[in-house]
């Protein structure tokens, strides 16, 4: 059984960016919202000091996480928003465990290759975030860009990392 790490956890969570973002969506109706909280539950990972009991461990902490802090919002929120039923996320939770994902190892070797396709600077950014943990604002005022412009290349970091690694894995599944 393998023990992922915080870096290993960071890079499987992100090859499901799209899972989580959509679950949180679910719950909010706001996408901005959404990535917030996708956002700080990376910063999460890679603030925690000990491995994972395993990749499931990984997967099923994250859920919780996201999942807890789309209730919290969404009781905190003004709007007439409400958090979906127990019961439906709990069957969203189990259809994420019924899809046939591909190996972790393999997801993240696609992730590590992808990362490197990145521009130096979409580098530092992520590198920042992630692994400093800084905010969007903290980020601005250090690569002396404004936050918006921050939000919006992480933003297209993931698009471009989840399209490279589809490619990648429809590569892989060709050449068998």
């Amino acid at each position: 059984m393998t023990h992922p790490d915080p870096e290993t956890a960071l890079r499987m969570l992100v090859a499901r960016r799209g899972e989580m973002l959509s679950y949180v969506y679910a719950n909010t109706l706001d996408m901005h919202a959404a990535e917030d909280i996708y956002q700080d539950l990376l910063v999460k990972v890679m603030r925690r000091e000990e491995s994972y009991d395993s990749d499931e461990h990984v997967i099923r902490w994250a859920q919780r996480v996201v999942r807890n802090a789309a209730i919290d919002l969404a009781r905190r929120s003004s709007s007439r928003v409400r958090p979906l039923d127990d019961d439906v996320l709990d069957m969203m939770e189990a259809e994420w465990d019924a899809l046939d994902a591909p190996e972790h190892s393999e997801l993240i070797e696609h992730l590590r290759e992808c990362l490197q396709s990145l521009s130096p600077a979409t580098q530092q950014i992520l590198e920042l975030r992630y692994k400093e943990g800084l905010s969007g604002q903290s980020l601005s005022k250090r690569v002396d860009r404004p936050a918006k412009s921050i939000y919006v290349t992480i933003s297209r970091a993931y698009r471009t990392l989840s399209d490279c690694i589809e490619r990648r894995q429809r590569e892989a599944e060709r050449n068998g």
